[in-house]
């Protein structure tokens, strides 16, 4: 297999190896310089403005030291669509510029894809436009930002380091709420009645409610009712208790079940 590697001095790189170079450095707006390519809209007409900046596109550097207005073209009547704002790189005209490119109108409109070629046309975001249906002006709430923003070696060291206590400080925490979850596990499983608050029942008598499906007391009520002495229960197979009756007295009256229980004073 053919071993290739560039740039060296006095031999010619291609546009092509150069985007393909960058491709794996980094692109994206400079930060710190001026107004980091901000795309705004006032809402007084069909244009947007990008703000001055700096920007690296595969490795081409651009810059921008007056505010660029781009013009929005004309609403379809009925649908909407979304248009891009983008930095365009074109190596055949040795220029990037910006430029917008127009979407299609649709009832559910997306923006067109990017053209990202190496050694070609390469379009980098900087952001979005909804262009409402008949609209005759563009609003900052039109607008999607899609910037990348290139930090500098300073800024990701700062950021590297807060990543670094953030994540010893949160490695800290699962430590100690895992060994908090180890322990919890172990008083589960050697959780006993006894550890109930207030509870004064033992297992076994607790076990005595197994395979209840419903209200023990209802269940209760509906077999056995007391009222004044007289005990009333329901159909037990072919007999039928009505009431028992205690009394002093010979038995009188009464019918069919009724039980009469004498005593002596």
């Amino acid at each position: 297999m053919a071993q290739t590697s560039w740039p060296f001095e006095n031999i010619d790189t291609s546009e092509t190896q150069y985007s393909l170079l960058f491709r794996n450095v980094g692109e994206g707006v400079i930060s710190g310089k001026q107004l980091l390519l901000d795309t705004i809209a006032d809402g007084s007409g069909m244009t947007v403005s990008t703000k001055t900046g700096d920007a690296l596109v595969r490795g081409h550097y651009y810059t921008s030291t007056t505010s660029v207005t781009l013009t929005i073209a004309a609403a379809h009547a009925t649908l909407p669509r979304i248009d891009r704002v983008v930095l365009k790189l074109d190596p055949t005209a040795n220029s990037t510029t910006l430029v917008v490119l127009e979407g299609v109108p649709d009832a559910s409109p997306v923006p067109l894809a990017l053209t990202q070629t190496d050694g070609d046309i390469y379009e980098f975001p900087l952001a979005l436009v909804a262009v409402g249906a008949g609209v005759t002006v563009i609003s900052d709430a039109n607008l999607t930002d899609q910037r990348v923003i290139l930090a500098s070696t300073a800024t990701l060291q700062v950021d590297l380091a807060a990543l670094e206590a953030d994540i010893a400080t949160n490695t800290a925490d699962i430590e100690t709420n895992t060994t908090d979850i180890g322990t919890n596990t172990t008083a589960l499983a050697n959780l006993t009645v006894s550890d109930i608050s207030d509870l004064t029942a033992t297992a076994t008598e607790l076990n005595y409610s197994d395979g209840v499906t419903s209200s023990i007391q209802n269940q209760l009520n509906s077999r056995v009712s007391e009222t004044n002495g007289a005990v009333t229960t329901a159909s037990t197979g072919s007999t039928v208790v009505r009431n028992i009756t205690l009394s002093t007295g010979d038995p009188s009256g009464g019918s069919d079940g009724a039980v009469w229980l004498k005593y002596e004073n």
